[in-house]
């Protein structure tokens, strides 16, 4: 099928936190014809018709084809070409169909509160998997950001790690930017009694430094 006029703009808004999103972002997201995205991401459309992705890639699809004289807006978290929809949508309709705005990705914004660089990172996405499997000893010393929502996978990783906590510094967002956000210092197994499942989670471990 070809899509006649349509522009589709994958419009990057950060952790989802309105300070967070560029110019560039609201710009798009009050010109274009039609806006979508996730059920979490509507507070960043108000006054605009916003259509809720539930299934976000296959949903997504279906606005697009539905509206192919328009132009579509759809909101990602964070930066659509981190772990995101960019890839789906380009590999569906084309580089030519589609224009990227970048955003923040909640990794800038996490080591941004911690006052860390993030410039010598690993990254591992395990969201919708059961497990994490991260070795800590091939991060070269390293810090490691881990995307993972699942408490039982993240409370496996840390009771397979057992030293873990003599060796890092371990931080986990959840919701970052958001009214309900919790950033969670883990110093012990215990403090993991104070994760939420169900939140956007991202764990950063840091390794301490001889002094």
């Amino acid at each position: 099928m070809k899509y006649k006029k349509t522009q589709i703009f994958i419009i990057s808004v950060g952790p989802g936190n309105k300070k967070y999103l560029t110019m560039e972002a609201i710009d798009k997201i009050n010109s274009v014809d039609v806006l979508t995205g996730s059920k979490r991401l509507k507070n960043l459309a108000k006054g605009r018709d916003y259509i809720i992705l539930n299934d976000i890639v296959n949903d997504a699809f279906t606005v697009i084809e539905k509206n192919d004289n328009k132009t579509v807006g759809i909101l990602v978290s964070g930066d659509a070409g981190f772990f995101s929809l960019e890839r789906a949508l380009i590999e569906k309709f084309g580089k030519n169909k589609v224009e990227v705005i970048p955003g923040i990705s909640i990794i800038q914004a996490a080591f941004a509160t911690l006052k860390e660089s993030w410039s010598d990172i690993s990254v591992y996405s395990f969201h919708g998997k059961d497990s994490i499997q991260c070795n800590l000893e091939c991060a070269n010393g390293k810090k490691i950001v881990i995307l993972c929502e699942n408490f039982m996978a993240i409370k496996n990783f840390f009771y397979s790690n057992a030293d873990i906590f003599e060796h890092y510094y371990i931080y986990i967002f959840q919701n970052y930017s958001l009214e309900d956000e919790a950033i969670i210092d883990v110093k012990n197994f215990y403090d993991l009694d104070n994760f939420q499942e169900g939140k956007l989670t991202t764990i950063i471990i840091m390794p301490k430094r001889k002094v």
